[in-house]
């Protein structure tokens, strides 16, 4: 037989103790019991209340003394009760759900961390204004939304209002709402004659908080006796602002008109409402309303303030009458009309129960809750926190592969987060570090996998908050980051394969630690090439732990013609067009030194340099004493579109390098038709098939690559034929197909 999915429901307080919340809780679990397995973790609060109970067949763990303490406790042993929940093994599924903006979802929010693959609901139902959640326990209130919200894979609200609350707080997975509802066969008023009495009575329900405005409703009441001396108005509810409500029922002289009923238990309600002629609540501020969806469906006309979620429930003149916010004048004008105007009280009273039974009755609520309930056991989601060091707008192959996997992962069932280093770049050293491991933790709360983009920058701190969370940690590796910065900074001279043939400084030594550190604790390793693979095992990692995984090509730019992005970009001539970041290893150096050669042969010649880096002021200085400053044009860092129609322009492209793992703009120059000379290291082989689609020459001859870039000027009929070529080598690299395979190293252990 197969079990019922378990849903852990974390709520700050629940039955014999009632809010909107905890009718929600009641009505929900009440009827969908058969279908799931539903405990209900909540603070205690009253010494009278067992630890452990059953309500209506619902299992109850209740958290602490019995005391108003005990929701604060609830933060701490919550999670635990939780965990205890989780490790019985009699659920075929489960899911985490935390109902409102409490302590009881923190809870479950902190729970979610030790369990990322559980599924976790929050449902939103805050009925304060949004300035409370700015400013409210100094500003600690907005920030447990935010947190909330970041760790829920969905949010349920019960108003459009509270939707944008919840965008605007950073929800991170999909907003639905599903409003709260009502018993329309406990609350219907089978008596359909109209109330005759002379005395009129006017009803609230109402926690008596400043936000639902009961004071405006007491001064309403002194304008209305004015006209209607047998006036009378029930306020049912109780709350901390009870006594200043009474002297102020006594100051304007209404004292024997308002009836204080304090908290009448929830099922007696209906009884007080078929009573009454008018329903009024003057709120401040208001999640959903669930009081006025009741006296709707009792058949009495409601009077609202059109704020929060309230505006989902009452049309203006159809279900309902707005009054203008604090404005006791106009309210006691709203309740006047509806003494005396018969025939729009009935309009207000038919539209108003149609509305209650059509829009928020709790069977079909709970039908929508139970249909989430099954496609959140049954998603399978998987999430993956993307730590790069660069991300578009920047160029380079890891922005390039870390766009596409934030792009392509969600039609694989994978939710990313890319957590970009390059935003914290304007931050002094240290604090920039600790501001992107931060960032990574934050992400990595919700998701089961961290994927760095390589061992160091991104690596080190992705290590890190790996090991302080018990997150599997995947690398890709396009590089060797101690030698590269051994080359930048501490003048390494040897080439990437001969790196490792001798030591170094402290300084080279320890990045080498600190990279060798981060791969040997990571689940698999990717690398874009062969070669690479061959770098990473000379690391002292297992090879079975290490996968090729070809970085991908997919053009999905309108290919234009040469001459038309010639026309578009403003340039002429012959062009030699050049892309990556401006350090030693890319050979600008060499490529400007052999254009001082190339331009007296090709006078209209121009080679255009696209990126920048820590290379570009020395290498401006030496195009500028070469006389070659009309003739090399920096363009700097350009968009990835604006790359490409250079590509087109271009006559020829040269990638220059000492070495490369697999370059993605080799695979663009390939789909622009423009021809490459690239160098044989690396993972150029891999790409360029020298003679067929392109030609590799050796690093370092420049007498060979001069050679080789006159050859493909001169030569139509080469350039044609590499262009032919070019287009079936791509197939070798099509995304989808590097999708597929990405996804199988991170998910098949």
């Amino acid at each position: 037989m197969k079990t019922k999915p378990k849903i852990i429901i974390f709520s700050t307080a629940f039955f014999p103790l009632i809010g909107g919340a905890e009718v929600a809780l009641k009505e929900i679990t009440g009827r969908l019991k058969n279908r799931f397995d539903f405990c209900i973790v909540t603070a205690r609060l009253r010494k009278n209340l067992p630890p452990k109970d059953i309500f209506d067949g619902i299992k109850i763990v209740r958290i602490g003394w019995g005391n108003e303490w005990d929701k604060w406790f609830l933060l701490l042993a919550g999670p635990w009760a939780g965990r205890k929940i989780l490790k019985e093994k009699n659920n075929s599924s489960k899911i985490i759900w935390g109902m409102d903006l409490s302590q009881g979802s923190l809870a479950a929010s902190f729970l979610k961390i030790f369990y990322p693959k559980i599924p976790f609901l929050f449902t939103l139902q805050y009925g304060e204004n949004e300035e409370r959640l700015k400013t409210g326990r100094g500003g600690m209130i907005g920030n447990a939304l935010e947190f909330i919200l970041k760790m829920a894979d969905r949010t349920t609200v019960i108003s459009s209002y509270l939707a944008n609350i919840a965008l605007k707080y950073g929800a991170k997975g999909k907003i639905e709402i599903i409003s709260n509802g009502v018993d329309t066969e406990k609350f219907k008023n089978k008596k359909t004659e109209e109330k005759y009495n002379k005395t009129k009575i006017i009803i609230t329900t109402s926690r008596l908080v400043k936000k639902n405005g009961v004071d405006v409703l007491i001064r309403a009441i002194e304008e209305v006796k004015k006209e209607f001396p047998d006036i009378k108005c029930e306020i049912i509810g109780g709350g901390p602002e009870e006594s200043y409500l009474k002297k102020l029922a006594e100051e304007t002289g209404v004292k024997k008109e308002i009836e204080f009923l304090g908290t009448i238990p929830h099922e007696k309600i209906p009884d007080f409402l078929k009573k009454a002629d008018i329903f009024a609540r003057p709120s401040r501020s208001e999640g959903m309303g669930n009081s006025f969806v009741e006296a709707m469906a009792t058949g009495l006309p409601v009077i609202g303030t059109p704020v929060g979620g309230i505006t989902d429930i009452i049309e203006d003149g159809k279900t309902g009458l707005f009054m203008r916010l604090n404005d006791y004048k106009d309210l006691s004008k709203k309740i006047l009309l509806l003494l005396k105007d018969k025939k729009l009280k009935e309009i207000l009273i038919h539209n108003g129960r149609i509305t209650a039974e059509k829009k928020f009755s709790w069977g079909d609520i709970a039908e929508k809750f139970g249909s989430l309930f099954i496609n959140e056991s049954q998603t399978g989601k998987i999430k993956i926190v993307i730590a790069t060091g660069v991300f578009p707008p920047d160029i380079g192959g890891p922005a390039t592969y870390s766009k596409i996997l934030a792009d392509e992962f969600p039609a694989y069932g994978i939710q990313t987060e890319v957590v970009n280093f390059g935003e914290f770049k304007k931050m002094p050293k240290f604090f920039r570090h600790l501001a992107y491991a931060r960032r990574i933790f934050s992400a990595a709360l919700n998701s089961e996998i961290i994927f760095a983009q390589d061992p160091v920058s991104a690596g080190l701190p992705a290590a890190i908050v790996s090991l302080v969370l018990r997150r599997k940690l995947f690398l890709k590796i396009v590089g060797d980051y101690a030698w590269e910065q051994g080359v930048q900074r501490f003048g390494v001279k040897e080439s990437l394969d001969d790196f490792y043939k001798r030591d170094y400084g402290w300084q080279v030594e320890l990045l080498r630690k600190m990279e060798k550190w981060v791969a040997g604790r990571v689940a698999k390793v990717i690398t874009p090439s062969k070669y690479l693979k061959k770098i990473v095992a000379q690391w002292g990692i297992n090879p079975d732990k290490i996968f090729v995984v070809h970085n991908s090509f997919e053009n999905k730019r309108t290919k234009i013609s040469g001459e038309e992005a010639r026309n578009k970009l403003g340039v002429n001539g012959k062009i030699i067009v050049s892309v990556g970041r401006l350090v030693p290893w890319k050979g600008f150096a060499d490529l400007i030194e052999i254009m001082s050669d190339l331009e007296k042969e090709k006078a209209d010649l121009k080679l255009v340099i696209i990126g920048d880096g820590p290379e570009g002021k020395n290498l401006r200085s030496e195009a500028k004493r070469l006389n070659l400053k009309d003739k090399v044009l920096f363009m700097g860092v350009v968009p990835q579109e604006k790359v490409y129609d250079f590509l087109l322009a271009g006559d020829v492209f040269v990638l220059n390098s000492s070495y490369e793992g697999l370059s993605h703009t080799l695979l663009e120059a390939l789909s622009a038709g423009i021809p490459v000379i690239a160098t044989d290291v690396g993972g150029n082989p891999e790409v360029i098939d020298d003679g067929k689609d392109g030609i590799l020459v050796p690093y370092g001859r420049k007498d060979v690559l001069k050679e080789s870039i006159l050859r493909v000027l001169n030569d139509k009929e080469l350039k044609q034929k590499f262009a032919r070529n070019a287009s079936s080598k791509l197939e070798k690299f099509f995304r989808s197909d590097m999708m597929e395979k990405t996804k199988n190293v991170l998910l098949k252990t």
